[in-house]
């Protein structure tokens, strides 16, 4: 008898939802890290909903498994407020905020120092609600403002 073998990123219930929703929704932050590390899409969309968009914000690990996610490139929760968050997510949400504010202002050396320093990271999501271009990585941003020297320095460092 043949086995087989089934993949963990291909397992989807019938709408199409993922283990590591599932994972997000119900605060289980050891579920969410090892589906992390096992490969799962951040990005995978599903009715205009990412897994980050799941997670209960009543759940007493809120804050690490939105770390965790954001770590992983996920976009900001579509709800997202650093009212009540942990000192690590705000300080995350930041180093986001900072990086758009650097590309904005055009300072190459400043985009390509926070790049350096943060090398786990490729999309640089931005927090901001009042602004249009909430939940647009990076280098989106870059390219939406013809920043042609910022583009550069994402290519090189592989963001």
């Amino acid at each position: 008898m043949a086995s087989t073998t089934v993949s963990l990123l291909s397992l989807y219930d019938k709408e199409g939802y993922s283990l590591l929703k599932f994972a997000a929704e119900e605060g289980c932050l050891p579920a969410v890290k090892y589906f992390l590390k096992t490969g799962f899409d951040v990005t995978y969309e599903i009715n205009g909903k990412f897994p980050i968009d799941f997670v209960k914000k009543d759940s007493k690990d809120y804050s690490d498994i939105v770390l965790e996610l954001l770590k992983a490139n996920s976009p900001f929760p579509k709800d997202f407020t650093t009212e009540g968050v942990s000192d690590k997510l705000k300080a995350f949400t930041a180093l986001m905020t900072k990086m758009h504010q650097a590309i904005k202002e055009k300072n190459v050396d400043e985009v390509a120092k926070i790049a350096d320093e943060n090398k786990s990271l490729n999309n640089f999501y931005l927090y901001n609600p009042k602004s249009k271009y909430e939940n647009i990585s990076a280098f989106k941003y870059a390219q939406s403002s013809n920043l042609r020297r910022v583009i550069e320095i994402f290519f090189a460092k592989n963001i």
